[in-house]
């Protein structure tokens, strides 16, 4: 139902104001839908990139560059599908294994994490090719999701590793 059947429907009941084809009011409810039914649409069109089931194009990709886990070449399914995967909370986060997801998640391929809770260190082996930027972002996650109590040693595909 556009702007116009929805204002003319709540106007009838009233029967104070002739709708008639062609009448004053008519014309005034046509001209005010005309402008309005975009402005719906548009509305329709946010609201359905709001949400990561309902998103097909702009709403995919703002979440993607957020967690800078960009996939364009991915179909939209795909896309959402590692977007819901990217922002559920794992219940097994506090273990290896979840952290190694939360890892692939943020964009790595192929990583391996070591825990070693009686030394409280972690040594994460990252065999991903990265810019400078991207291992300072992998750093930046890598710390934000980490306990303060832990060491973390980070190997780099390159030979080059960092502690923190």
């Amino acid at each position: 139902m556009g702007s116009y059947d929805s204002m003319t429907q709540k106007l009838l009941p009233l029967r104070l104001y002739d709708l008639s084809e062609g009448s004053v009011l008519d014309s005034e409810l046509k001209a005010y839908a005309a402008g309005l039914d975009p402005l719906f649409d548009a509305l329709g069109g946010m609201v359905s990139e709001a949400w990561i089931p309902t998103a097909e194009s702009y709403g995919l990709s703002e979440r993607e560059a957020f967690i800078d886990r960009e996939k364009p070449d991915l179909t939209a399914a795909q896309r959402r599908a590692l977007l819901l995967t990217a922002e559920q909370a794992h219940g097994d986060s506090a273990t290896a294994a979840g952290f190694r997801q939360y890892l692939h998640d943020c964009g790595l391929e192929n990583v391996n994490v070591s825990e070693y809770p009686t030394r409280q260190r972690l040594t994460i082996s990252i065999n991903d090719i990265l810019s400078a930027e991207k291992k300072a972002a992998v750093r930046e996650k890598i710390m934000r999701a980490i306990p303060a109590h832990l060491t973390v040693t980070v190997n780099y595909q390159n030979g080059s590793s960092e502690s923190f």
